[in-house]
């Protein structure tokens, strides 16, 4: 439709009073003339045009104004979110999505741990579940999609998180020991381990992948989020190799000690370095803000 017919009748484009008010919040405008506003991005030369039913349809500046065709009242006018803006809000759903499964099974865990009455399952359970209550506080301190909006804040949050990781580190020294020196283990029932094992697999992917995926939005709280998902998926496969070590080796308690000691301190000294790099990272960042 020939965009000309718009033009040529730019001095009938008007709005109502709810227009204007609906517009002047949409826009987040400071001027009064919102019709005049509207007009002058509608005459920019660089004002995408077209008609598509009843309506125009005029795009510039991530600005889409509505006009019905008929009447030339400007129906709304609101900013188009850019491709960063709908995958930032695409990330903190799918954030919130993972964690409740995460809490799921962190209550699983929990739950089992109880059932067998297995010590060490349900200390493994509830650190696991303090990491989820961890990711939930950070993306819950972010609104609605703001990511990395806020630096002082943010980086103050990561700084904050790298301690607490660290600390926590010593807890999980301790329950790595205590698997080795009271030969704990776990057992589950029938076919279960199979789907616990997909998970854990999955949890590892996913957080090897948001690793890459979030670099680009430079947003210290997703910085931390990305540790504390390699800390879930980390401390989820030290059980689990626990368990596929009782349930299909030999049992053997020299090898059960050695790759659960290898494991262990590996997964404790690599979640101590993110630890310490969050923590430096925050502090060099937050003298330059």
């Amino acid at each position: 439709m020939n965009k000309e017919i718009l033009l040529s009748n730019i001095d009938k484009v008007h709005t109502t009073e709810m227009g204007i008010d609906r517009i002047k919040k949409n826009l987040k405008l400071d001027t009064n003339d919102v019709v005049e506003y509207c007009k002058n991005k509608i005459l920019d030369k660089n004002c995408a045009i077209y008609k598509k039913g009843k309506n125009w349809y005029c795009e510039i500046d991530n600005i889409k104004i509505t006009i019905n065709s008929y009447s030339y009242t400007i129906i709304t006018a609101h900013i188009i979110k850019t491709y960063n803006e709908n995958y930032k809000l695409i990330t903190k759903r799918f954030i919130y999505v993972s964690l409740v499964i995460n809490l799921i099974y962190g209550v699983f865990k929990l739950s089992a741990g109880i059932y067998y009455k297995s010590a060490w399952f349900i200390t493994f359970a509830v650190y696991y579940l303090l990491l989820c209550f961890m990711k939930f506080s950070l993306i819950k301190s972010i609104k609605k999609d703001e990511f990395g909006h806020d630096l002082k804040s943010e980086y103050k949050k990561l700084r904050l998180t790298g301690v607490i990781l660290l600390l926590l580190d010593i807890v999980l020294f301790g329950m790595i020991i205590l698997i080795i020196h009271q030969d704990q283990t776990f057992v589950y029932p029938g076919t279960l381990i199979y789907i616990v094992a997909l998970y854990d697999f999955y949890l590892i992917i996913s957080a090897l992948v948001n690793v890459f995926k979030q670099r680009k939005f430079k947003s210290p709280i997703l910085s931390a989020n990305k540790f504390i998902g390699l800390t879930v998926a980390m401390i989820s496969m030290i059980s689990l190799e626990v368990a596929m070590i009782y349930q299909f080796g030999s049992n053997d308690s020299e090898f059960k000690l050695i790759m659960t000691s290898i494991t262990g301190f590996l997964v404790a000294i690599v979640n101590s370095g993110m630890a310490i790099y969050m923590i430096v990272k925050a502090n060099k960042n937050l003298k330059n803000i």
